[in-house]
């Protein structure tokens, strides 16, 4: 495993240029197909190259739905259909998807404000179902924000809820748990201070983790998706998913036979078509970075375009016309612990 750009495997053919929205004839199989830019041309065009960025502005690009720097929480809470209630209806995904985007976040992190994950700060594990435990954290995050301890004596279980949000908002520290330490660990022992110039490059005014909510127009029914990070053609020359994964597989074979296990493509497919409908901008590349967990902790850079994930793409249509007949026979493909 190289620690290199690496084009993921093809699709059906190898015949794209660099043209947004172009067709062209296969010499092989003498059907129309779409065309798109290939990785080659991607880092040699002057986008990519260039120092200077933009700053993605999500109000701006908010055109049919809107774009949110929410929290983790705020997303998993936010009604809408996902790939994970699709790949698996009626399941709570809270957790899953919850330590996903963790470590998603720590690993876009690694590669745009490396000094974040140089001095984490470890969270106590105290049980914030409970009064006690809520007030023991808020003054942990009291004593790490240097702020004036607060009289909670009278708050109301909702007010301390409260205040402790806005403690871990305003916290000028990366706070993490016991259970997370490992993984900061293992990035900052391999992943802050190599060698990795293409990956930092393609992160240049990359856009922290968002998410984007909007009604797909086919089915009306709601739709979300959460992006590890996303870029604009102005920065590198293509609109562009970004996505994070982490992997123990010790080989590019056996993590490609992990990705179908995974059912990743169904995941991107979905954030491509979600991302260009909220944006009216075409987002037809998703860059996968990969970060692997065992030795030799090398991370690996997959390219996917439409035709690489043409079944991810029949499967997200496909789910969303299930989950319209499910709606009209009022069957949830959500379990009844879930706001969605």
């Amino acid at each position: 495993m190289k620690n290199s750009m690496k084009e993921a495997m093809p699709g059906p053919t190898n015949c794209r240029r660099f043209a947004d929205n172009c067709h062209q004839t296969c010499g092989r199989c003498h059907t129309i197909k779409p065309v798109y830019p290939t990785i080659d041309e991607m880092v040699s065009g002057p986008a990519f190259n260039s120092t200077t960025y933009v700053t993605a502005n999500p109000g701006r690009m908010s055109k049919n739905g809107i774009i949110v720097y929410d929290s983790i929480p705020t997303y998993l809470d936010r009604e809408g259909i996902s790939a994970a209630t699709l790949r698996e209806p009626g399941r709570d995904h809270h957790t899953q998807e919850k330590s996903h985007f963790r470590m998603a976040y720590f690993s876009y992190l690694a590669f745009t404000q490396p000094d974040l994950l140089r001095h984490p700060v470890v969270a106590p594990d105290y049980p914030v179902h409970t009064t006690t435990g809520m007030i023991h954290m808020i003054r942990f995050y009291e004593m790490t924000n240097q702020t004036a301890a607060r009289d909670c004596s009278q708050d109301n279980p909702q007010a301390l809820q409260n205040y402790l949000d806005t403690l871990m908002a305003d916290c000028p520290y990366l706070v993490i748990t016991t259970a997370e330490q490992p993984f900061l660990e293992l990035l900052q022992q391999h992943y802050l201070n190599g060698d990795h110039d293409m990956i930092r490059n393609i992160m240049k005014g990359a856009a922290p983790p968002a998410s984007f909510y909007s009604k797909d127009p086919e089915t009306g029914l709601a739709v979300k998706i959460r992006t590890d990070s996303f870029n604009l053609e102005e920065n590198i020359g293509v609109n562009a998913i970004i996505s994070f994964l982490t992997t123990e597989a010790p080989s590019l074979d056996q993590y490609m036979n992990e990705t179908v296990h995974n059912a990743y493509a169904l995941q991107e497919a979905m954030r491509q078509e979600v991302a260009t409908l909220v944006t009216n901008r075409t987002f037809h590349i998703t860059i996968m970075i990969m970060i692997q967990t065992v030795p030799p902790y090398l991370p690996a850079v997959f390219w996917r375009d439409p035709a690489d994930l043409f079944t991810g793409r029949h499967q997200y249509r496909s789910g969303l016309e299930k989950a319209r007949e499910q709606a009209k026979n009022n069957i949830s493909l959500y379990p009844p612990t879930c706001r969605q």
